[in-house]
């Protein structure tokens, strides 16, 4: 996982992280998790993908491709 820093003028009480950042699936996951950390917040039972896209499905398939063309 690479990390990139986001200046202060990009942070605003309205900035959106999926609209405004660009951030959704695990790299809004890694977002939350460093937002947390830093400011010492209890996550608790934050429903992650009730607000961010699940990645999952498209990891599962990648194996698959792989296997695909592994003959070529």
């Amino acid at each position: 996982m690479s990390e990139e820093k986001i200046s202060e003028n990009e942070i605003q009480l309205s900035t959106r992280i999926v609209e405004d950042l660009g951030l959704d699936g695990i790299d809004a996951h890694y977002f939350i998790e460093a937002y947390a950390e830093t400011f010492l917040i209890e996550v608790g039972d934050f429903d992650f993908h009730r607000y961010f896209n699940d990645e999952t499905q498209v990891l599962l398939i990648i194996p698959a491709i792989l296997f695909v063309f592994s003959d070529f």
